[in-house]
C-alpha cells in the first residue's frame, strides 16, 4: 500500500508542475514525427519500386495489349530507356 501511494503521489505531483504540458507536447511531437517518418519511408520505397519496374518494362517492351509505338513514345517522353544498356567489354576493345 505504501509503494502504491508513493507512485500515485509522484504522478500527481508531476501533473501539478509547469512541466506536464511541455512533456505532453514533446511526446505528441515525437510520436507524430515517428508516424510521418514511417509513412514517408513507405512512400519512397514504393516509388522506387514502381520506377524500377517501369524501367524494366520499357527496356523489355513487356506491355500487354498496347500499341508498341505508343508505349515506346511514352517511355521516351518520360525519360525511361527503351533499349538495354550496351556495355563495352575488354574483348570488344581488343578487336579495334
Amino acid at each position: 500500500m505504501y509503494i502504491h501511494n508513493c507512485v500515485f503521489y509522484m504522478s500527481t505531483s508531476f501533473n501539478n508542475t509547469i512541466w506536464a504540458p511541455f512533456s505532453a507536447i514533446a511526446i505528441g511531437t515525437i510520436l507524430g514525427s515517428a508516424a510521418v517518418w514511417g509513412v514517408e519511408t513507405l512512400i519512397v520505397r514504393h516509388y522506387k519500386q514502381i520506377d524500377r519496374l517501369t524501367t524494366e518494362q520499357c527496356i523489355t517492351h513487356a506491355w500487354q495489349g498496347g500499341d508498341p509505338e505508343i508505349m515506346t513514345t511514352w517511355c521516351n517522353a518520360n525519360g525511361y530507356p527503351t533499349e538495354p544498356r550496351r556495355y563495352v567489354t575488354t574483348n570488344a576493345l581488343k578487336a579495334f
